[in-house]
């Protein structure tokens, strides 16, 4: 992961920590901006990338192991953030190696980039359930996915450009529900309903006395 949460706002850093010690990702040790990094992706690490590459092998190494696991895994976009090393420099924008379907959309480049790196995630999220389905793992296995908190309005994306919070009064940030409401997604083959909505409200703290009784 990345060194302390400052580090966070930076999508293509020169180093990131493996077990407290520096791993330098060596194809960042040279000039980054929106402009380069999208003209040649491969020649840039990005962290959504190298988290989960590292992820799935993980994955590939546990299924040798028939015994239970947890895997936690942390990725920092849609977060605002910039293309040079954080905290030293600012936010700028929202980082991502493409614009995808969103390049001729007739939006702020913010909001193209911003869209782009949700697509992104995803993408790379389904790389990870795709893996669990080879692995046989997918039915032995609860996916959990979710935000820290609302809807951002930093590094020139507009909360409301694309009606994220909806009826939610505040934002990232604010105690007001826009600020800490957000979806969550769970997947579990063969116990959750594909497509399924639940009004339950729940937070953090719920996460581990849930897990406790999934496990038992």
């Amino acid at each position: 992961g990345q060194p302390n949460q400052a580090f966070c706002h930076n999508m293509y850093p020169e180093y990131i920590t493996v077990d407290k010690t520096a791993l330098w990702l060596h194809l960042n040790a040279k000039h980054r901006s929106r402009i380069a990094c999208m003209a040649n992706p491969a020649a840039y690490n990005y962290t959504t990338d190298v988290f989960t590459d590292a992820a799935i092998s993980w994955l590939q190494s546990r299924s040798k192991n028939c015994s239970p696991f947890f895997a936690y895994l942390s990725y920092t976009v849609p977060h605002a953030g910039g293309w040079e090393t954080a905290p030293k420099f600012p936010e700028q924008g929202a980082p991502v190696p493409s614009d995808l379907q969103y390049a001729s959309r007739p939006w702020p480049q913010v909001e193209r980039d911003h869209a782009a790196a949700i697509g992104y995630l995803d993408a790379r999220i389904g790389d990870v359930l795709a893996m669990l389905d080879s692995l046989q793992l997918a039915t032995s296995t609860a996916v959990f996915f979710a935000s820290d908190n609302g809807p951002h309005n930093e590094g020139g994306h507009s909360v409301d450009f694309f009606g994220s919070r909806r009826w939610l009064r505040g934002f990232k940030r604010s105690y007001y529900e826009g600020g800490v409401r957000s979806p969550s997604i769970v997947r579990w083959p063969g116990i959750t309903t594909p497509g399924a909505v639940s009004k339950v409200p729940w937070a953090f703290w719920d996460v581990l006395p849930t897990m406790l009784e999934m496990a038992q």
